[in-house]
């Protein structure tokens, strides 16, 4: 996800900052928006998967999410992107309404970030997020 995240600008961090960088949104996920996603589960009704299937050097997974909440039926349509890691699908990004997840996060956040200070304002966030969710627990 770093990778997609950062995309070309990647080459403008460190390695260390890009080992913090990929521990931090590790992290970030983990505890925001994953405990969000689960809220929306809790009244999952049908998941329904189409075939996996090569998409520009990636495997992409359509899944229909179904929901019932307070007699409303809700279809979530997500499109995994899925990369390979030590012979393991792991999830990329995901496609939401048609657009990437990360992408739109790249380009209203990361970007002008780096516009206003490079990886130093990129990094000074990030570690200001992870204090903040951590705090949480």
């Amino acid at each position: 996800m770093m990778k997609r995240l950062l995309a070309q600008d990647l080459a403008k961090f460190s390695d260390a900052e890009q080992k913090e960088f990929a521990q931090g949104l590790e992290t970030v996920i983990r505890a925001d928006s994953l405990p969000k996603g689960k809220d929306k589960f809790q009244y999952l009704d049908n998941v329904l998967y189409e075939d996996p299937r090569e998409e520009k050097g990636e495997v992409r997974c359509k899944t229909t999410i179904v929901i019932y909440k307070n007699v409303k039926k809700t279809e979530l349509v997500i499109d995994w992107i899925l990369v390979s890691d030590s012979g393991t699908l792991k999830i990329a990004d995901m496609v939401l309404l048609g657009e990437s997840t990360l992408d739109g996060i790249r380009e209203d956040q990361v970007q002008p970030l780096l516009a206003e200070g490079g990886p130093a304002k990129v990094m000074e966030l990030l570690r200001k997020k992870v204090a903040e969710v951590t705090k949480k627990k």
